[in-house]
């Protein structure tokens, strides 16, 4: 399946989604949202691919809709979905509701073994936990000796656009990272960061605005991720970037 298919599955999986009145969908409507998945999926599954030379299992820790771990199977990696709770009526949604996925109502403990993994994800979702020192214990628990912990979506908290969903009064980021902050977090809870980066300079969901101007916005989506990976790697200016974003390893 090459990108525009991904692209167009997902667009329709958010549409289908939002027919049944989910608002939590704005993140898959539109271009310009939905292909960040598409880009942090190819992250994961080339660096997969590289460090590792045997089949891997991955854990999307708080998948959501299960759109990060479809891509992953995409591209041959074996993820499974986890959440605290079952979002409505994903079982109607095409694709999705074929994903594997874990639900237990406990908001720390994961019903897992020692060890179970090779990799897990956070994509936006660290930021959200009640207790992250919590939270993290539970994942180097689960997490293979030399496993990888990837963090996306992580919220900067210089960030321009944290500042203005703020004034907006849509944030819904309760906590904000720095890079030191959150380097010294996984130091201090058995992780070695191996390397943190700051994107999404440029905003992609456009949350709040109208479809015209999403739809509008979402045709450029690739330059847009063009400028983004370039700015965001400019020192001083990249303090501004919306997140952060990394690979650390179980110690």
């Amino acid at each position: 399946m090459n990108v525009q298919d991904e692209l167009s599955h997902l667009q329709k999986c958010a549409e289908i989604g939002k027919h049944f009145k989910n608002a939590d969908l704005e993140h898959l409507d539109s271009p310009s949202s939905a292909y960040n998945y598409i880009r942090i999926a190819d992250v994961i599954a080339g660096h997969a691919r590289r460090e590792t030379s045997k089949p891997t299992k991955f854990l999307d820790w708080g998948s959501g809709y299960g759109q990060l771990a479809w891509l992953l199977k995409n591209r041959g990696v074996n993820a499974a979905g986890y959440n605290v709770e079952k979002r409505e009526h994903v079982d109607e949604i095409p694709l999705l509701s074929e994903i594997n996925a874990v639900y237990n109502s406990d908001p720390i403990k994961l019903p897992f073994e020692d060890e179970s993994f090779d990799g897990i994800i956070s994509c936006g979702v660290l930021e959200h936990v009640s207790d992250p020192v919590a939270s993290l214990k539970e994942i180097h628990r689960v997490l293979k000796r030399g496993g990888y912990f990837y963090i996306f979506m992580l919220p900067q908290k210089t960030s321009w656009v944290e500042k203005l969903s703020e004034w907006r009064g849509i944030s819904v980021h309760p906590v904000r990272y720095t890079v030191k902050s959150i380097n010294k977090l996984l130091e201090q809870h058995g992780f070695c960061a191996e390397n943190l980066w700051k994107f999404n300079l440029l905003p992609k969901n456009l949350t709040g605005l109208p479809r015209g101007i999403k739809r509008f916005y979402g045709r450029f989506y690739k330059i847009v991720y063009l400028l983004d990976s370039i700015f965001s790697k400019i020192p001083g200016l990249n303090l501004l970037s919306g997140v952060i974003e990394g690979i650390s390893r179980k110690k």
